[in-house]
């Protein structure tokens, strides 16, 4: 699969309650806006988004323990829940 240069992506209020796991592909991606959706769980992929500087996951529905793995996958990331 081919790598995708993206750097800015916003998903807001659109209802998700998934991410596909090839939201590892956007290795480019430093700005992710995933607020306002219905998510419980973001897949293990995620770790791949090494640049991602900023992830915001506000106004979802993520457990504490979800919060913790998100946190781990991502340290160098800003999170916001």
């Amino acid at each position: 699969m081919s790598k995708v240069s993206l750097e800015e992506l916003q998903i807001r209020g659109d209802n998700f309650t998934t991410l596909p796991k090839q939201v590892g592909l956007f290795n480019n991606l430093m700005r992710f806006n995933l607020q306002g959706n219905d998510l419980t769980k973001l897949p293990e992929e995620i770790k791949k988004l090494r640049n991602l500087k900023l992830l915001n996951l506000k106004f979802n529905n993520f457990s504490d323990e979800e919060k913790a793995r998100i946190k781990k996958l991502l340290p160098n990331t800003e999170i916001k829940f």
